[in-house]
């Protein structure tokens, strides 16, 4: 399973990850589309990690569908200029796609209120 995992970073092999955040037990699901992984050595596999990222977004900004990009940071420290210049090309695209379709960013937090509201009753509704 890892071993797949790893792979769909950089093959889309379990398609582009553009899932909906749902609410579950009064909580809200909101699900990783895409870990973002340390910068490797090889450019050739960062250009297919970038590229599998990128059109996993636009998949999503196409759809009107959610993509969350996480990572920890201290994954970064390794070769920080290599992560953020990665980071950088991501935010680029992110730009792009806000442009076009009118993808936004957002906390988690804001995803989880905007489900939450999304499911509270209307004023006046009778339960």
């Amino acid at each position: 399973m890892r071993a797949c995992r790893l792979a769909d970073s950089y093959l889309p092999i379990g398609g582009p990850h553009d899932h909906e955040p749902a609410l579950v037990d009064g909580l809200v699901d909101i699900p990783a589309s895409r870990f973002l992984r340390p910068a490797t050595k090889s450019a050739a596999l960062e250009r297919l990690r970038l590229w599998r990222i990128t059109s996993a977004m636009q998949t999503a900004a196409q759809r009107r569908k959610l993509f969350h990009l996480w990572w920890h940071p201290h994954n970064f420290g390794a070769d920080l200029q290599a992560n953020l210049a990665f980071l950088r090309a991501i935010l680029d695209h992110f730009r792009t796609l806000q442009e076009r379709y009118d993808m936004r960013s957002m906390t988690m937090a804001a995803v989880a209120d905007e489900v939450l509201h999304a499911h509270r009753p209307k004023a006046g509704a009778a339960l």
